[in-house]
């Protein structure tokens, strides 16, 4: 018995070192394609810097001194070698480094990210499973309707939405701006609700859809049916054995849309004013800054990777079934 203990224990840590190995590779090559798309987009830096008014001259004088005019296999060494050392280089536009305007922003970003995933599981997953337990019932297809009109909703006009409501009609919320929360709680969670929930109604449709087909197929199985056979309770069949396996599936989902909320808040971030990640994005994309879009890309990739590794953990040790080998 203690060897095959032992014998799973020593299965599950090299799985795990493995997929710590793979990130290397992937990162490599993700890196790597940031840099080339950053390469290939139009316009030009220098151009930007100078201002409409600057002559041909000034532009290259900068662009030389940017170190825009060297080979795209040159500029391509030198990243690798600055990255390789921890250094993200420099804005152009200002000359704060990238790693600071990054460490400012991602804060601010996270913190959008939990509070738009508190509203998503608080909202979602009891509707989830509401629906599951309600299959074919007028509950359920309130449910299906209200989880299909999030999914189809686009942010920007849901955002919208919610700030005239309850900004410029009730008055109850700030439309604009962030509080950190740990130095100001109530201003800073006033100002993170509508945001927040923004991002949370959307993200809890997919959940609320993902809940619902795994619990119906879990109810479905047979040792559900051989729980209910012996005697058990209602509540015990569906809390103790259907909803443990039947939110398997939910802790993907969520990972997964976690990691798409530190990319996929730009356009919230822009109508809020949140100075974080997507906003810091956005507005280098327009300045042409080009270290700090590889910087906040190579960031949010890092990011999505580790929580991917961190989701295939938690679901080793909440699914026996996975193989290990």
């Amino acid at each position: 018995m203690g060897s095959y203990v032992e014998g799973r224990l020593t299965s599950k840590y090299s799985f795990i070192y493995r997929r710590l190995f793979t990130v290397f590779p992937i990162l490599f090559i993700t890196v790597t394609v940031i840099f080339f798309i950053v390469e290939i987009m139009p316009g030009d830096a220098a151009e930007v810097l100078a201002g409409p008014g600057a002559n041909l001259i000034d532009v290259e004088r900068l662009r030389e001194m940017l170190g825009l005019d060297l080979p795209a296999h040159v500029r391509y060494y030198n990243f690798l070698v600055r990255l390789s050392t921890g250094d993200l280089g420099k804005s152009l536009t200002t000359p704060i480094p990238v790693s600071k305007l990054i460490l400012d922003s991602l804060p601010v970003t996270l913190t959008l990210a939990f509070f738009s995933m508190g509203w998503a599981l608080i909202i979602g997953i009891p509707a989830g499973i509401v629906s599951a337990l309600k299959k074919n019932t007028r509950i359920d297809l309130l449910v299906s309707l209200g989880a299909l009109f999030g999914i189809s909703t686009p942010g920007f006009w849901l955002a919208l939405i919610l700030i005239l409501i309850l900004s410029v009609q009730l008055k109850i919320l700030p439309a604009a701006g962030f509080v950190n929360p740990l130095f100001d709680p109530i201003n800073g969670i006033k100002h993170m609700i509508l945001p927040s929930l923004t991002l949370g109604l959307i993200l809890a449709a997919y959940i609320a859809r993902i809940t619902r087909s795994s619990l119906v197929e879990v109810m479905l199985q047979d040792y559900i049916l051989a729980a209910r056979a012996r005697g058990l309770p209602e509540k015990i069949v569906i809390y103790k054995h259907a909803l443990k396996n039947g939110l398997i599936p939910v802790v993907t989902v969520v990972g997964f849309q976690f990691g798409g909320l530190l990319g996929g808040s730009i356009i919230i971030e822009t109508i809020f004013s949140i100075a974080g990640m997507g906003k810091l994005l956005y507005t280098s994309i327009l300045n042409r800054d080009y270290p700090v879009i590889e910087g906040v890309a190579i960031t949010m990739v890092v990011v999505y990777i580790f929580l991917n590794l961190l989701i295939d953990i938690v679901y080793m040790y909440l699914d026996p079934r996975v193989r290990y080998g």
